[in-house]
């Protein structure tokens, strides 16, 4: 879940649109570098709201920060260097002493990482390991904070890209 970030008990904001007003400083992925960025430019387009952050970002007064890795998005909330951050709810999960979250609610804002083999991979058989290994780590990956979402199905693996001599 993409969500935005701010510093504990800050109350200043409390809603996409807010991280856009005048004197917020906002830390975010930048979108020719890192998912993240790429995620965070949809939301403000899908919200109605691409052309206030690009206003936003090209006023020389307001403080808009881009950074390479959604690793590096949450430390200017830590430090204080910015007032919001947009980032993956799996960055802050560990600092949630220090930082709200805030939930984007006016658009879908969730990141899935779908999992698939090309049909013409030479590596099928190595591919199918793969995915019953992740299959079988669901528990792992929602211990530290991922929701989970592979089918239990095992008809993913008869047919189709993971399947067979295809």
């Amino acid at each position: 879940e993409i969500v935005i970030a701010v510093p504990k008990n800050s109350g200043r904001i409390t809603k996409l649109e807010d991280v856009l007003a005048p004197g917020v400083r906002l830390a975010v992925g930048q979108p020719d570098q890192c998912t993240i960025g790429a995620l965070t430019r949809r939301i403000f387009q899908q919200a109605g709201l691409y052309e206030r952050y690009l206003e936003k970002q090209a006023d020389p007064a307001e403080v808009v920060v881009e950074k390479s890795s959604s690793a590096l998005i949450v430390p200017d909330v830590l430090t204080g260097h910015v007032d919001a951050a947009i980032c993956y709810r799996t960055d802050i999960r560990t600092h949630l002493a220090a930082v709200d979250l805030i939930p984007i609610t006016q658009v879908p804002s969730r990141a899935i990482q779908p999992l698939s083999v090309a049909r013409s991979s030479s590596h099928k058989q190595l591919a199918k390991r793969f995915y019953r290994h992740v299959e079988r780590s669901g528990e792992l990956f929602e211990e530290v904070g991922f929701q989970f979402m592979m089918p239990k199905s095992k008809a993913y693996l008869g047919g189709g890209a993971l399947g067979g001599d295809r």
